[in-house]
């Protein structure tokens, strides 16, 4: 600016940069019109000392504009902040077209184009230097939309790292070149010059911590899907890196955690951050998470999908899962349907069962556990069956699995499948682990559910009966085994109609909870809540 300022005034020589920029403010502040100066792509603020200093003032009055563009959000501090939201669908679709040139050709064949450009901007997750991108690379190649879409599945992350040598907008200057020639900035280097930027105590962890979330569900994790992981890896010594910086002294800091994000975000990596409680949370971009996704080497991808299955696996088997609040179990349906899906395209060769089933043992079936506690009964079965053919050499992992899958079925209300199944697995466990085992009782168990849901009141009274006596063969008379039996009984003979049966069953549950000092349990307090009911 200050070559094209000299030249035109006159002024042929300047001695420094310095000079530059003097000559530069002092230019425009003689100017008695109104003019617009733009800083573009202000993204590395600690390239300058202080941006303000380059900032010339006004003579007159006309207002004049100063117009500061960023990825970074700790730039809005400059002046009025504006955030610049991505494009509508129909704006995206216009962009896409118009600077594809796909409105040329047969009319016929473009009233179909509308219909694909809309996936297309959507693939693209509305971002407008991704669409300006694939326009370029249309036009190169002149490609339908319908074309391009097909190669988008296979060609993104070239797609998305190319760019038009000549005639393209995006530019960043070389360090050791003033003029305007440098290096073309697609979407993947433009986040590239960010994940550079990433600094900090560790920025190794802050870069691996970043990436691990991108096999995570993208539309939003909060810290709870990283606590109970992060805190084994540290007590437990597994020396997980990533890990490390969000301890101070061996003791976990939710301020680590929030202060990671608030330095991604101000970056552009993450899309938003959203506080519930004291706990953060966080997403990121569609393209971003693929990005990420695509640095990495496919071993490299593979371990990352390990771990992130591992992680939910942690959080779904701690006590409090069940007690989560409604949005975070949410959040971790969705994981869990993430990692299900990692797991799919990640594990179908022996070799890698082989290589990862110390870490995957059994998480098809602690995720169909939790899809099923919340009523998505489908994806539980699914997930129950696959978990069969995964373990199909672990006779006493098949059977548990297929006795869930038993239980599973009542809750559908699948109940001659349910006998079917808990059929074969009661025969098997009578067969391997004798008939007073406590997993075979837990499946007599759910075949009395079975027979009481089809009102046959005579089996499953039977089947109580076998229960109760082989809990009290095994744990005695005082156990929460056995007023779990009795109370199961009462009910029984509730639906019979038997009150005077049932109230002398309730009576031996209450003496058999003073015998194991659970007087005061949630189960008592729930049949005693009964007794009211035979009055």
């Amino acid at each position: 600016m200050a070559d094209l300022l000299s030249s035109n005034g006159g002024c042929s020589t300047l001695s420094d940069s310095s000079a530059e920029v003097t000559y530069v403010k002092d230019t425009i502040r003689t100017w008695t019109g109104r003019w617009l100066l733009v800083f573009d792509n202000y993204d590395t603020p600690c390239a300058f000392t202080n941006i303000a200093e380059y900032f010339p003032t006004a003579a007159g009055d006309p207002p004049n504009t100063i117009l500061v563009t960023s990825r970074q959000l700790e730039c809005g501090g400059l002046g009025a902040h504006i955030k610049v939201s991505g494009p509508t669908e129909a704006e995206g679709l216009e962009l896409l077209i118009s600077r594809s040139g796909a409105t040329s050709g047969d009319p016929d064949r473009f009233a179909r184009q509308p219909k694909w450009g809309k996936v297309i901007v959507n693939k693209l997750g509305y971002l407008l230097l991704a669409i300006d991108q694939a326009a370029a690379y249309i036009t190169i190649r002149q490609l339908s939309l319908k074309t391009f879409l097909q190669q988008l599945k296979s060609r993104k992350r070239l797609i998305l790292a190319s760019a038009p040598t000549t005639s393209w907008e995006y530019r960043k200057r070389s360090d050791d070149d003033n003029s305007l020639r440098g290096e073309h900035l697609s979407v993947l280097t433009t986040w590239g010059l960010s994940f550079d930027q990433i600094s900090g105590p560790d920025p190794g962890a802050t870069r691996a911590f970043l990436i691990l979330s991108a096999f995570l569900n993208r539309t939003y994790n909060s810290e709870i899907v990283f606590r109970n992981f992060v805190e084994r890896s540290i007590v437990g010594g597994d020396g997980i890196a990533w890990a490390e910086q969000f301890f101070l002294d061996r003791r976990r800091h939710s301020f680590q955690f929030q202060d990671t994000i608030a330095a991604l975000a101000n970056l552009s990596l993450i899309q938003g951050i959203s506080f519930t409680g004291q706990e953060v949370g966080f997403s990121l971009h569609p393209l971003v998470k693929e990005w990420l996704q695509l640095r990495c080497g496919l071993r490299t991808q593979k371990r990352l999908k390990h771990e992130a299955i591992l992680m939910t696996v942690v959080l779904v088997q701690t006590k409090e899962s069940d007690g989560l609040p409604l949005h975070t179990r949410r959040d971790l349906l969705s994981n869990i349907d993430c990692c299900m899906e990692n797991s799919r395209t990640s594990l179908q060769t022996t070799e890698d069962k082989v290589a990862y089933s110390g870490i995957l043992e059994g998480h098809t079936t602690t995720f169909a556990t939790f899809y099923g506690r919340h009523d998505l009964h489908t994806a539980a079965e699914e997930l129950f069956l696959e978990s069969v053919r995964f373990q199909n050499n672990d006779a006493s992992t098949v059977l548990r699995t297929m006795n869930n899958l038993g239980a599973l079925c009542i809750d559908m209300s699948k109940t001659r499948e349910a006998e079917h199944v808990l059929g074969l697995v009661l025969a098997a466990k009578e067969l391997t682990l004798g008939r007073d085992h406590f997993r075979t009782l837990n499946t007599v168990n759910n075949l009395e559910n079975v027979f009481t849901a089809q009102l046959l009141f005579d089996k499953a009274t039977d089947m109580y009966q076998r229960v109760l006596a082989g809990y009290r063969k095994t744990f005695g008379n005082a156990h929460h085994s056995i007023i779990q039996a009795y109370n199961n009984l009462a009910e029984l003979a509730m639906k019979r109609g038997d009150f005077k049966g049932a109230n002398g069953l309730l009576d031996s549950v209450l003496d058999a909870a003073k015998a194991c000092n659970k007087g005061d349990s949630d189960l008592v307090i729930y049949i005693e809540s009964n007794v009211p009911r035979l009055t």
